[in-house]
Formats: C-alpha cells, sequence, structure tokens
C-alpha cells in the first residue's frame, strides 16, 4: 500500500504524462495543419514557377540546424538557473 506522498508523486506523475500526451497531440495536428497549408502553397507556386527541392532541403536543414543551437542555449542556460536555485536554496539558513 502506498503513502500519501507516494500516491501524490504517482499522481503528479500520471497528470504530467497526460499533459505531455496534449501538448504532442496539439504540435502534431498543428504540423499537420502547417504541413496542409504547405501543399496549398506549394501546388499554387508550382504553377507560376518551379521549386528546386534540393535548395529548398538545404534551406530547412539550415533552419533545424540553427533552431537546435537555440535550443541547446536554452537547455544550458536552463541547467544553469536550476542549479543557482538549488544552490540558493541549500545555502539558505534552515529555521
Amino acid at each position: 500500500m502506498l503513502g500519501i506522498q507516494q500516491e501524490g508523486a504517482v499522481m503528479a506523475v500520471k497528470q504530467e504524462t497526460r499533459l505531455e500526451d496534449q501538448v504532442f497531440d496539439f504540435v502534431r495536428e498543428s504540423e499537420e495543419s502547417v504541413l496542409e497549408a504547405g501543399r496549398k502553397l506549394s501546388k499554387t507556386i508550382g504553377e507560376f514557377m518551379p521549386i528546386e527541392v534540393p535548395a529548398v532541403r538545404d534551406l530547412v536543414a539550415g533552419i533545424f540546424d540553427f533552431t537546435g543551437e537555440v535550443l541547446k542555449t536554452q537547455r544550458d542556460f536552463a541547467r544553469k538557473v536550476l542549479d543557482e536555485a538549488r544552490t540558493t536554496v541549500e545555502a539558505a539558513p534552515k529555521s
């Protein structure tokens, strides 16, 4: 049998998992909407000018490389903030 704290932890994990699932569902739905809009735009533009697929792929690759670096920088920053917060809490006088 689980204690009250353990039950609370289990419930928190389940809620976090549900929230993550909802976020991923939203992202997938948003991506599909963007892809559909891209298909329509490509079809319309394609009627007026050819799209060079390798150039577009290079552009997309560059955008994702840049975004990856931004996310890495944000992750590093978040870790530093958490480390500083932990250090501050640990150094605080205990009552």
